[in-house]
């Protein structure tokens, strides 16, 4: 998703975040970049201002408020969370689901694959020359849940579950390839669109599947599938990632993919 992290802190200054310098961190879906303050300037704060947040959501658009609201639902308690559901929504007809805990992480994010692959998430509507980069509200729920899984599945391989992690990694890659293979009957999008335009975090992501993937594959197989990774999701950032792949392999995986690197250049 969309975030901007703290990183350091700084010495007390007179300080203003309007002053700070903008820097890019995320694409939009409209391709175009979003900025936040550099935050290694700013000091450390108990609390955040509300006043600035309200401000700041009727600036950001409702598009990005959309998957702020969605990432809260994991982050709020129970009892507040209903507190701010019951205003919009009747809260009875939300009961009685399966209870979280008794559904595992790849249960969960194979019943997504399957809702996504039978068009669950397929919202179209009629494009012109005013709405051509607007995101249908379908392609806005499966970007955020596909993002909240992927988040889950991160948070597992720092748990040391690799083995889950993995599996349910390499279900929504599939899926994210299915996407990028223009199978239109998975999400709609309004022009020309793909999986970079979900603001995916792929430095976060692929460091998680690269640690996986080290403990299940042979040296070749890890090193032909974490190349084919990087190319298909984030080439961009091909340094960045095949530093990682090298960093989370073990001894043989490493010289196996230095092996495949070398070929791929002659």
């Amino acid at each position: 998703m969309f975030r901007a992290s703290a990183r350091g802190s700084a010495p007390s200054v007179n300080w203003s975040v309007d002053s700070l310098p903008l820097v890019p961190i995320q694409r939009t879906l409209t391709g175009e970049l979003c900025h936040f303050p550099v935050t290694d300037m700013i000091p450390p704060t108990a609390t955040i201002d509300r006043a600035k947040l309200r401000a700041a959501i009727r600036r950001i658009g409702d598009e990005r408020v959309f998957y702020m609201l969605y990432e809260a639902i994991d982050l709020l308690p129970e009892a507040k969370l209903e507190a701010l559901v019951a205003r919009f929504i009747p809260v009875d007809s939300l009961r009685g689901g399966e209870p979280r805990c008794d559904q595992s992480l790849l249960q969960e994010v194979q019943k997504f694959d399957a809702a996504a692959r039978r068009g669950d998430y397929y919202v179209s509507f009629h494009v012109n020359s005013r709405n051509c980069t607007d995101v249908s509200k379908g392609t806005r729920a499966f970007i955020a849940e596909c993002c909240r899984l992927l988040d889950r599945c991160a948070a597992e391989a720092k748990e040391e579950n690799t083995e889950c992690a993995r599996l349910a990694m390499d279900v929504i890659f599939a899926l994210l390839c299915a996407v990028d293979k223009a199978n239109d009957d998975i999400v709609f999008f309004a022009d020309d669109g793909g999986v970079w335009m979900f603001g995916i975090d792929w430095p976060t992501v692929l460091q998680a599947w690269f640690k996986c993937l080290s403990q299940a594959c042979t040296s070749v197989d890890y090193a032909r599938r974490a190349i084919n990774a990087i190319e298909q999701f984030d080439k961009i950032r091909r340094t960045e990632h095949i530093a990682a792949a090298s960093r989370l392999a073990t001894a043989s995986q490493r010289d196996a993919l230095e092996d495949l690197l070398k070929a791929a250049n002659q």
